[in-house]
C-alpha cells in the first residue's frame, strides 16, 4: 500500500496521505463523471459517443469530434486513457487536504473541487487552448464536476478509512 507523510499545518502533527485510495477514488469519481454526462446525453438525444469524442481530443486534436456519431474503439480508448488518468491526477492532488478532513469536509471540499476544476477548465484553458471544448461548457457538465468532486472526497474518506482499520487490525 502506497503511502507518504504530509504536515498538518493546523496542528503539527502528520497524517497519512493514502495514494491507492487517491487512486480508486480517482477511478470512482471519474466513472461517477462519464456515467452522468453520457446519461443526460441520451437523455437529451446527443450523439452517447460525444463526450468520448471530446476528451481523446485533447491528445488526437479538435478534427476527431466530427466522428462523434459513430463508434470508434481508437477515439473510445484514447477517452478512457485520457479522462481516468486526469481524474486519478486530479484526486493524488486532492488527497492530502481530503486526508486532513472530516467525511463531511471531504465532501464539501470535493465539490467545491469539482467547481474550481469546471471554471478552470472549461473557462479558462478550453477558450484559450481547446475551444472545441467550449460545447461542454453548461449544467449537465457542471453538474458532473460537482458530483466528480462529492464521489471523490466521500470515495477517498471510506477508502482510507477502510486502509487504516486494516493496518491496525494487522498491527494489533
Amino acid at each position: 500500500m502506497a503511502r507518504a507523510t504530509t504536515a498538518d499545518a493546523r496542528s503539527g502533527t502528520f497524517h497519512d496521505v493514502s495514494w491507492s485510495a487517491a487512486v480508486f477514488a480517482g477511478v470512482l469519481a471519474g466513472l461517477a463523471w462519464f456515467a452522468w454526462r453520457i446519461l443526460v446525453s441520451w437523455w437529451v438525444g446527443e450523439p452517447p459517443w460525444r463526450t468520448a469524442s471530446l476528451i481523446a481530443s485533447l491528445v488526437l486534436g479538435g478534427d476527431v469530434v466530427q466522428l462523434s456519431k459513430l463508434f470508434d474503439p481508437k477515439v473510445a480508448g484514447t477517452a478512457a486513457i485520457v479522462h481516468f488518468g486526469l481524474s486519478i491526477l486530479l484526486a493524488c492532488i486532492l488527497a492530502p487536504a481530503l486526508t486532513r478532513l472530516s467525511m463531511t469536509g471531504a465532501i464539501i471540499a470535493g465539490v467545491v473541487y469539482g467547481a474550481v476544476l469546471y471554471l478552470i477548465n472549461l473557462h479558462v484553458i478550453a477558450p484559450l487552448f481547446l475551444p472545441w471544448m467550449t460545447e461542454l461548457s453548461g449544467v449537465i457538465t457542471f453538474v458532473s464536476h460537482l458530483l466528480f468532486g462529492l464521489v471523490l472526497g466521500y470515495t477517498y474518506k471510506l477508502a482510507d478509512a477502510a486502509r487504516q482499520k486494516s493496518r491496525l487490525t494487522r498491527n494489533t
